[in-house]
Parts: C-alpha cells; sequence; structure tokens
C-alpha cells in the first residue's frame, strides 16, 4: 500500500520520531491528484500520512479528493494520524477512509493534547468505528516503561485490538543504529511486558513492521508473543513506496539513505516495489546480517529480514 505525504509538518516532537520534521511543505491538490493517478494505475488502497495530516491547510478538499480516489477505484485509505486535530474533520471522512490514530501519553505530549485525543476517541466511539474503520496504535520505544494510557483506552472503549511498533533507532535514539543486538535485547523486556498487558487486557496486537525478530526469543516467551500477536512471524518486506509532497518517491521513509526517485518514471506501484527491492530493500537485507542472522537459514533464505532496514550499514 503506498503512503502519501501530504504534509512535512507535525505539531509534535515526539523523541523517537524518525522524521521529526518541521518544515512546512504541503502537497499540492494538483500533486495529489497525480499521486492518486498513479496509484490507481495499480488500483492501490493507499496511506495517507505526514508529518501530521490534519493540519495540512486545505485537508477537507484532501478529503474530497482521496474519498473520490476511493469510490473510483473501490478501495480504502488509512489515515494516520496523532489524533490531536482529527475531531473536527470526523463529519468529512466519509465510510471509505479508515483510522489509525497513534496515542502518545500526556507526560510526553502534554495534558492538553492528551485530552483533544480521548474526545476524539470519544467521538469515535460513539460512532461505533472501533473494530469496524478504527483502532489506536503505540509506539515501543527505550525511554517510556509505562503504558497504561492505552490500556485504559482500551478498557474504557472495549478495543478488541491496536497496532504496536517498535521504534527504529531514528529520532534521538539515531546513535542506537550501529548495535542492533543492543537495541533489540534492550527492548525485548519493554515488548514482552506489553504483550503481557495485552493479555491481561484482552487486546490482540497487529505488530507494524518494525518488530523484534523472533531468533530474540526464548520458546517460553515466544508462547506469549504468539498468543497475544496476530502477525508477528519471520518476514522478508516488500517495499513500502512513500510518496513525497514533490512527488518523489522512497523506499520506506523511515530507512531512507538513499534520494528519492521521480514518482513519474514509473506506470504503478507493483513497478516501482520492484524497483526498490532490487535496488533498496534486497541490498539492504542483506547488509542487516548481523551477528545471529549471519548463520540464518529464515535471513538466507529471505524468511526474514534480521529486523528494520534503517540498522543495515
Amino acid at each position: 500500500m503506498p503512503n502519501i505525504i501530504i504534509t512535512d509538518y507535525c505539531n509534535l516532537n515526539c523523541s523517537y520520531c524518525f522524521a521529526n520534521n518541521k518544515a512546512n511543505t504541503h502537497m499540492t491538490l494538483k500533486n495529489l491528484k497525480v499521486a492518486l493517478d498513479f496509484c490507481a494505475a495499480g488500483g492501490s488502497d493507499v496511506g495517507i500520512i505526514g508529518g501530521e495530516p490534519t493540519l495540512h491547510p486545505n485537508f477537507k478538499n484532501v478529503i474530497k479528493e482521496i474519498n473520490q480516489y476511493c469510490i473510483g477505484t473501490n478501495t480504502t485509505a488509512l489515515l494516520y494520524t496523532n489524533g490531536i486535530e482529527l475531531e473536527q474533520y470526523l463529519g468529512y471522512l466519509g465510510d471509505r477512509i479508515h483510522l489509525l490514530i497513534n496515542v502518545n501519553p500526556p507526560n510526553e505530549i502534554g495534558g492538553t493534547n492528551f485530552t483533544k485525543i480521548v474526545s476524539t476517541i470519544n467521538r469515535i466511539d460513539d460512532l461505533c468505528w472501533f473494530g469496524n474503520r478504527a483502532t489506536c496504535g503505540i509506539t515501543l520505544h527505550p525511554n517510556r516503561q509505562d503504558y497504561s494510557f492505552i490500556w485504559n483506552i482500551v478498557d474504557n472503549h472495549m478495543i478488541a485490538s491496536i497496532r504496536i511498533s517498535v521504534a527504529s533507532p531514528g529520532g534521538c535514539y539515531a546513535n542506537l543504529k550501529e548495535n542492533k543486538e543492543e537495541y533489540y535485547n534492550n527492548m525485548k523486556p519493554i515488548f514482552l511486558k506489553v504483550c503481557k498487558e495485552a493479555q491481561e487486557h484482552n487486546c490482540r496486537l497487529w505488530l507494524d513492521c518494525n518488530r523484534i525478530p523472533l531468533c530474540y526469543f526464548s520458546d517460553e516467551e515466544k508462547e506469549l508473543v504468539f498468543d497475544v500477536c496476530d502477525n508477528l512471524g519471520e518476514t522478508f518486506c516488500r517495499p513500502v513506496i512513500d510518496i513525497t509532497p514533490d512527488l518523489q518517491a522512497f523506499s520506506c521513509f523511515g530507512t531512507r539513505t538513499e534520494e528519492g526517485i521521480d514518482l513519474t518514471l514509473f506506470h504503478d506501484a507493483a513497478e516501482i516495489e520492484r524497483f526498490f527491492l532490487a535496488t533498496n530493500s534486497f541490498p539492504k537485507a542483506m547488509k542487516n546480517a548481523t551477528g545471529r542472522c549471519e548463520t540464518c537459514a529464515a535471513h538466507a533464505l529471505m524468511q526474514c529480514q534480521g529486523g528494520c532496514l534503517s540498522f543495515a550499514k
């Protein structure tokens, strides 16, 4: 599913964020139509990302264009948002735009912002969207040990499943890219704690692409992980195409080291995915073979890429 970055601007400054971008660049409606036409060639669902998408100065018309795209291609769009300014737009979303609200605790984003998110979540619950077209997500990172804030939301709204992501080594953790082994060993107890809490709150976990490889867990730990996670396994990810406001394409914005490539040089998302697989993802995965990966059959068979490709040398 290609992601369209409609704005670079964000109203938060999360320490773990790989983008951490305060630029004031917004995709024009003209470029949005070009990006959507590109996605339409392959009949793709699309992700709407930022920055924080709801801060686009023409967000209502952006929603209108995306809805028209989804109806015309019989697809859906997933809006990735921190939820702070989302409530005012709920009435404009139509029935094709789904929501993923990445929730951060009040001690990190401030009480006022957290109150706004909770208000939005309450409204979404009133609309009966949870379990149908909306869910919440959290990002696990080394300096956050307490996740009670999300379990209160899960319990209050009987949310059956949430998305979790292990922060890629970006933002204030960029220096940790040098030691994948140390990073995942430090993140493992945090991840297992969240798994145990999910079990206690009867909540399923859907894992984002950055996940701790299975080889880091003991057999006993794997029992817990598989009991609560719906999609944890040895994986070799397909490139995620991220389209910038100026119509440059990247293979996974979170791990980008290369220059972007002109989107219009390609026919559709499948074609550009093959290009990035050959020129970016596969070479990075081979360079990601450090430590235990070097003798791992799953890695050699491209069943596992050895963790986030941002660790690749």
